[in-house]
């Protein structure tokens, strides 16, 4: 490994012209879920955490190089599902980005459960790791209520 990676609290650090860099794994809700368990093993708990799918998590990370350089990178769940954000154009920030991905999907996983919703269904999505084992469920909304409910949460 050429890098250490830390967690940060302090959300200002964040570039403001931060983009994705990179998808982390697939897209399928097991391996979403699966990723969520490996970042809680790796760095605890996030600067955040919603029922918002499209913006569930966020994790800022400082890589620094075994030169002493640093970047400060963004690891959060959005639209595309996990992915890897940082500052746009900057030399040398993709290598980090790759290392902290490879160091994630080779994580061990935490248990946790989670429930969000998804708005483009709409769905009502469960995840949850017990004992290793890796569950995810998405559901149809159907109910005015629970429809009124999410919408609340997705567009406050």
């Amino acid at each position: 490994m050429n890098y250490t990676f830390e967690i940060l609290k302090n959300q200002e650090l964040l570039n403001p012209m931060s983009s994705q860099i990179m998808n982390i794994g697939g897209f399928s809700g097991e391996e979403q879920t699966k990723i969520y368990g490996q970042l809680l093993t790796l760095f605890g708990e996030p600067l955040y955490i919603t029922q918002n799918c499209e913006n569930a998590y966020s994790y800022l990370i400082m890589a620094t190089h075994s030169d002493g350089t640093q970047y400060v990178l963004n690891v959060y769940q959005g639209p595309s599902g996990a992915a890897i954000g940082g500052g746009f154009g900057i030399s040398g920030i993709q290598d980090a980005a790759e290392e902290l991905a490879c160091c994630i999907r080779n994580a061990e996983t935490t248990d946790f459960e989670w429930v969000g919703y998804y708005m483009d269904g709409p769905s009502k999505i469960h995840q949850k790791i017990e004992n290793g084992k890796i569950s995810y469920e998405e559901t149809e909304i159907k109910d005015d209520d629970e429809y009124e409910k999410a919408r609340k949460i997705c567009y406050s």
